[in-house]
């Protein structure tokens, strides 16, 4: 994984940056995100559960608790369209997945 996010033109890296504006967008137009799951590898998707075509397995899905206050429904919906991510509510996180590449 180092050296996928240390070459640029990797998918991995090139995904790290469209999550990081992403991440940066909600902080100051939504909500304060944490990351709590990002890229993962096969053995670690199937100890927590994730489906074998998980998003995660690409870094192309996070999954996010809000430190605050809970993001307005609306403004957290145009986020997403406005980055072409795909929002399922989990209960007690937000996932959220490309659905581009």
């Amino acid at each position: 994984m180092v050296l996928s996010l240390l070459n640029p033109n990797s998918h991995l890296s090139r995904a790290r940056v469209k999550w990081l504006a992403f991440l940066n967008a909600l902080e100051l137009c939504v909500a304060t995100p944490h990351v709590t799951s990002w890229w993962r590898t096969e053995q670690h998707n199937r100890e927590v559960g994730g489906l074998p075509n998980s998003k995660h397995l690409t870094g192309d899905a996070i999954d996010v608790v809000w430190q605050d206050a809970q993001p307005d429904p609306g403004a957290l919906l145009r986020m997403c369209a406005r980055y072409e991510l795909r929002l399922v509510r989990e209960g007690d996180h937000e996932h959220f997945q490309f659905e581009v590449p």
